[in-house]
């Protein structure tokens, strides 16, 4: 007995109070009944931190306890199991350890350092007391003599001196007074570290001289032994992995449905294929390549800790970021299949060159869909977001970047733990994106349960700015050093050409593009497909001379090669404006269509003249078609940034694709197939036309306040036709189409993708204004603006006015040209939600537009205090409140809005009923300290 022999070495003391907490060896207690009282009593303080949401600043780490007490309760499971499959198990032994666990569970009262200090070393205990009683069972004599047995079993009578000995200390702390208590460094996050660190150095010296008796044992039973030790063996190993939580609440909020019903509820959520993403990159991925991130000290502490942590992974362009995080994806989502659990699992791959995988907004979204559920569980949703659903579909609405925010926040807080993997965070928006990192770290403060969030990106200076205090991860040459060998391997043995190479030369192209890489997979496969294009030997160890030195250097020299043909340059520099500027990603019958429109031509062309495979070729293969999806791309990330940094910018390539749109709205062909019937458009859905219905006007207005383009203008110009005489018959036409599109083929990235509301504004069509304002046409229209429009007060079939229209989209200008040309600033509108333009304007929060509104018109602006006869809201100032804009707000008030004026109109009394019932409550306390009276409304 290990057990017996460390109380032996104890002081006489220590040995006196061991005997103290563990009479007579529990007094025949069976072992099942001791280990089942440990977790009760581990329960009851797992629930108490639960409630006080108690917390311990540790090695850098804020400590979630809630985890700390639910791990010790797996390593008690575990132990029962060891009980259950040991043959030579004797529970006596292993009373007296547990027995002192017991005792730090019991003392675990008071504050929540103390009690954090007390439950940490319980937790580590447990864990070390269960791994060790498995090495004791699985190393005897007979299947383990000799010296690596009695080396084992000195360190395990160490590291079991160690624990007994702190036990006692705790114990002894326990006998003195609160104050004697408080100031002993046992009691302290400091004193805990050095006590754990004391075990982790025996504990590794432990696992040395098991893994010897494990040689020694695997030479002696080879693969005959008994089955319990197989599932001890099995036991041991998955004591290494991290453990799976559980918690039977989740299973109360989750809601059973019909496929059916719960895909139209998840497709609402976000409808970006978040798994096929996913199992793109992961096919691309070279086998048994990415394997030392998952090893990396930083992973796995990141991994193991009971907090809620970021992971920074970072590294240079074409490092291999995205394959290591499709990794760390797959890596969880095992974990998450290997055991029953209900923890909640989200990712998501970023990706610049398509507005959705860009936008912080879908990103949410995306981890909205994912968590609506537990891990691997295809059958529920949970019951709020169900209700949510029901609410928001009725309001004809989305979800908004604050709402999928508290979704996940009440979502991290449901599950016993939470993993939310990121790639390419510097592929978001950079206008926006740190709105999204700010919601990571209020998720990570907020949380009551272990969050752990992964992020690999560049290392942007905003970025490094928000997480250089972070663990991080900075992919190193020397990192993916082997997988780049691999790869490289992998890529040249498998190419035609390669068997025909001498052995020497075979070695020497290998070793060369090792050494020239540093790090970058990008390079190496740019490098490996020239080298093997060429036929001969020489000309092969010649091109080794003569590689680039970097990736923007690799590039010159394949975009050199394609500028050798003109007409075929131009094939290819339209099809990387496209891909670079498209709103979604094409698929090749509408790719090809799209390559061989020339904008100076006023006709569309056929497809017939290229196939997919002539575009991949006039591109050298920095192009690629997604196995997938079937949609085109760039091969990596840096072929976009090369070209929009050294030959068109983004707003370019978006100024070409909108004349292309405008060409194909406009031939003859186009025209012919809008006015096909219902079955001929829906099978024409995939064609340039149908894109450009959908996108023509986000690419227009992408050009907005830009250099005038005269063939854009010109275009644009005979599409829309003139408000001084009617909208012209192509675009006609085409609103008649895209009504009828509306509830079949409509695609998610359409303008009118997330509200029909535009597409019914301008269902005027004979009328171009309506448009114009609606999509914000300005400084692209300089012929249109030139003079005053007729029937300025004209309103369209919703009751919307062209001023109104402008003021919620926040078109500034075009509304200082209205006001100047003399609309009527306070005209009351029929119907609809907002009853004027200054309430539309403040409803939107356009502060410009709004001070704009109230200081211009014929006399002094818009009557801030102009009770509305019509729209949801009564008033401006109502209707600033309902939305909860604040800053309007403050401004309506600082320019004579009256905040007690009581209102015969709309849905609230005043704007503190509005404020008040929409949950805004600092629009509530800005109002009532300017004035606003508690008695008249109510509240």
């Amino acid at each position: 007995d290990l057990w017996s022999a460390a109380l032996q070495k104890l002081s006489v003391e220590d040995q006196r109070v061991i005997e103290c907490i563990a009479p007579t060896q529990a007094n025949g207690i069976p072992f099942s009944e001791r280990v089942e009282e440990l977790i009760e009593i581990t329960r009851n303080k797992q629930d108490e931190c639960e409630k006080k949401r108690y917390k311990f600043s540790f090695r850098g780490h804020e400590i979630i306890l809630r985890d700390v007490a639910e791990k010790i309760i797996i390593w008690l499971d575990k132990f029962k199991a060891i009980g259950d499959v040991a043959v030579n198990f004797d529970p006596v032994h292993s009373s007296l350890p547990w027995a002192g666990v017991r005792f730090l569970l019991q003392v675990s009262v008071g504050e929540q350092e103390q009690m954090g200090s007390l439950l940490v070393t319980a937790e580590k205990f447990t864990y070390l007391i269960n791994r060790c009683t498995i090495y004791d069972l699985l190393y005897g004599s007979t299947t383990t003599p000799g010296k690596e047995l009695q080396n084992l079993h000195a360190a395990l009578v160490e590291l079991y001196v160690t624990i007994l000995q702190l036990i006692a200390l705790a114990y002894r702390l326990y006998t003195k007074s609160t104050t004697a208590r408080a100031v002993h460094s046992f009691l302290n996050p400091e004193g805990v570290s050095g006590i754990l660190s004391k075990c982790q150095n025996i504990e590794a010296r432990v696992e040395c001289e098991a893994q010897n008796c494990e040689r020694m044992r695997s030479r002696v039973v080879g693969a005959n032994f008994e089955k319990s030790i197989q599932t001890l063996q099995q036991l041991h190993d998955a004591m290494q992995k991290p453990i799976l939580r559980t918690d039977e609440r989740v299973l109360v909020v989750l809601q059973n449905m019909g496929q059916r019903e719960r895909q139209e509820i998840l497709e609402w959520i976000s409808r970006i294929p978040y798994g096929m993403n996913h199992d793109m990159v992961k096919e691309k991925r070279t086998a048994n390549t990415c394997q030392w991130l998952l090893g990396h000290k930083n992973y796995r502490e990141w991994q193991d800790t009971s907090s809620s942590t970021i992971l920074w992974l970072h590294g240079s362009p074409g490092a291999g970021k995205t394959y290591l995080t499709s990794t760390v994806i797959d890596d969880i989502s095992k974990i998450l299949q290997s055991g029953p659990n209900h923890e909640g699992f989200a990712f998501f791959y970023c990706n610049r060159n398509e507005s959705q995988r860009r936008d912080p907004l879908s990103v949410l979204r995306s981890f909205v869909r994912q968590l609506s559920n537990k891990a691997n569980d295809e059958n529920s949703v949970q019951n709020d977001l169900y209700s949510l659903y029901k609410k928001l579909q009725s309001k004809a609405t989305e979800l908004t970047l604050t709402r999928c925010k508290e979704l996940i926040s009440c979502f991290v807080n449901l599950y016993p733990k939470t993993t939310l993997v990121l790639d390419a965070l510097d592929e978001c928006d950079r206008s926006n994106r740190n709105f999204l990192v700010q919601i990571f770290e209020d998720l990570l403060s907020n949380a009551e349960r272990p969050v752990k969030i992964f992020i690999s990106s560049r290392p942007d200076g905003d970025i490094r700015e928000r997480f250089k205090t972070r663990a991080n991860i900075e992919i190193q040459a020397t990192d993916n050093q082997e997988d780049i060998a691999t790869f490289v391997k992998s890529e040249i043995i498998n190419h035609q050409r390669w068997s025909r190479i001498s052995p020497k030369l075979q070695i020497k192209i290998v070793e060369t593009l090792l050494m020239r890489s540093q790090g970058m997979f990008q390079w190496a496969a740019l490098q490996i497909r020239q080298l093997l294009e060429l036929d001969l030997e020489d000309a092969i160890e010649d091109r080794l001379g003569k590689l680039p030195m970097d990736l923007k250097h690799a590039y010159d020299e394949i975009y050199g090669k394609i500028k050798r043909n003109e007409k075929q340059r131009e094939i290819a520099d339209r099809a990387f404006q496209w891909v670079m500027a498209s709103c979604e990603p094409l698929q090749t019958p509408v790719f090809l269509e799209a390559v061989l429109q020339d904008v100076n031509n006023d006709t569309a062309r056929s497809v017939r003249k290229v196939d997919e495979d002539l575009v991949l070729q006039l591109c050298q293969n920095l192009l690629v078609i997604d196995s997938e999806l079937k949609v085109w791309r760039f091969s990596h990330l840096s072929v976009a940034e090369y070209f929009e940094q050294h030959h068109w910018t983004r707003i370019d390539a978006n100024c070409f694709l909108a004349k292309v749109c405008l060409v194909a709205l406009l031939s003859d062909d186009t025209e012919v197939e809008l006015e096909m019937g219902s079955d001929e458009t829906r099978n024409k859905s995939r064609s340039l036309a149908h894109y450009a219905r959908h996108h023509w006007m986000i690419h227009v207005k992408n050009h907005e306040g830009e250099s005038p383009d005269h063939r854009l203008s010109n275009l644009l110009e005979r599409l829309l036709g003139s408000p001084y005489t009617d909208s012209s018959c192509a675009y006609q036409r085409l609103h008649r189409v895209v009504m009828k599109e509306q509830y079949r083929s409509k695609p998610s990235t359409s303008f009118f993708s997330n509200s029909d509301s535009s597409l019914y504004n301008v269902e005027q069509f004979s009328a171009p204004s309506f448009a114009i304002c609606i999509f914000g046409f300005y400084t692209t229209l300089p012929n249109i603006w030139a003079k005053p429009w007729p029937n300025l007060s004209q309103v369209n079939n919703r009751s919307n006015s062209l001023l109104s229209l402008a003021a919620s989209a926040g078109y500034v200008s075009i509304c200082q040209r209205l006001v100047k040309w003399g609309v009527e600033v306070d005209m009351w509108l029929q119907y609809g939600d907002f009853g004027s333009a200054l309430s539309a304007a403040v409803s939107q929060g356009h502060k410009d537009v709004t001070q704009l509104l109230i200081k211009s018109g014929a006399d002094s602006g818009a009557d801030v205090n102009m009770q509305l006869q019509n729209g949801r809201y009564g008033s401006a100032l109502v209707a600033a409140s309902h939305y909860g804009k604040k800053m309007i707000v403050g401004l309506l008030i600082e320019s004579g809005a009256e905040v007690n004026m009581q209102h015969q109109n709309g849905q609230y009394a005043s704007a503190l009923v509005a404020a008040s019932s929409s949950g805004y409550e600092g629009v509530a306390q800005l109002l009532i300290k300017s004035g606003a009276s508690l008695c008249n409304d109510g509240v």
